[in-house]
């Protein structure tokens, strides 16, 4: 894909972003409640001592190496698929909301924070389903590699990426037709066979310019901070530090947000060929290339 047709997809993404603007608010949602269902979690491993000294020898277990598989291993996994299958839940959870907004935009409606939390609700069947085969399948993942050398490693690490590919319409697909986790895997592989593009190249476009943005805003933060020494100033040092906290998160969000729009606008198009509002065709067809 030429660096125009990435500029038009990250340009494209953002103009349906503003035409509503409270979609932001589904990623800092999920931020917020991963946060907080997490801290509660390692929080009650850390106070309690009983769960403190299990949660020891569990993360102690994972690390470990040997061929034989005990009980606290087990266990360790067990409590690994745990954390997956939360944090999962709550990002497929409100992804799904996001992209159902995007996709009433599409259809040339005026979404809603609620359309979106009561389109995610009516697929709360799906999303449970989606995240306990997602996270299962991080898990075994995780468990195999701990498990092998440098080289298989590798080709886990390759397995992942092929699963991510394969499953790279499951959240619209859920959001739009409501299909369980295995037809939705399905359905996903189909789309993607159906219309096969250079890389799906939309996706690092923006995240080339996420990085851009960031690595922008480290480097203004390294100035600040050297002009605070300089000052000798501890409330600019402060508050040049919660600039850049706040900057980082600010890039974090919405990159998150215009990935999902771009998704749902991607998905619009290979499932159906039509041209979603917002977006150009030239844009679709450089980043899925019909067959």
């Amino acid at each position: 894909m030429k660096f125009r047709n990435s500029v038009n997809i990250l340009r494209e993404s953002w103009s349906v972003l503003k035409l509503d603007r409270e979609l932001i608010w589904f990623p800092i949602m999920s931020g917020i409640a991963l946060v907080a269902v997490l801290v509660t979690i390692f929080s009650a491993f850390i106070i309690i001592p009983v769960l403190n000294g299990w949660g020891s020898a569990l993360l102690d277990s994972f690390g470990a190496e040997g061929d034989a598989l005990s009980l606290l291993h087990v266990l360790s996994f067990a409590l690994l698929y745990v954390v997956y299958a939360i944090e999962y839940f709550v990002v497929i959870y409100f992804n799904t909301a996001l992209v159902s907004c995007a996709l009433i935009r599409f259809e040339g409606g005026d979404p809603t924070i609620s359309d979106g939390i009561r389109q995610a609700n009516s697929r709360l069947k799906q999303i449970v389903g989606w995240t306990l085969l997602s996270a299962g399948i991080g898990t075994i993942l995780s468990a195999i590699e701990e498990r092998l050398g440098f080289v298989g490693k590798i080709v886990i690490n390759l397995i992942g990426a092929g699963w991510t590919i394969a499953t790279y319409f499951v959240v619209p697909v859920l959001a739009a037709e409501g299909l369980g986790p295995i037809h939705s895997v399905k359905r996903s592989v189909a789309l993607l066979k159906k219309s096969w593009g250079e890389g799906l190249i939309g996706n690092v476009s923006i995240g080339l310019v996420t990085f851009a943005t960031c690595s922008v805003i480290i480097v203004a933060s390294a100035g600040l901070i050297y002009l605070a020494d300089y000052l000798d100033s501890t409330l600019f040092l402060i508050g040049a530090i919660l600039l850049t906290i706040f900057a980082l998160l600010s890039v974090v969000v919405i990159n998150s947000a215009l990935h999902q729009i771009f998704l749902a606008g991607l998905y619009k198009f290979a499932s159906s060929g039509e041209v979603p509002n917002g977006f150009s065709e030239g844009s679709m067809t450089s980043a899925l290339k019909t067959k």
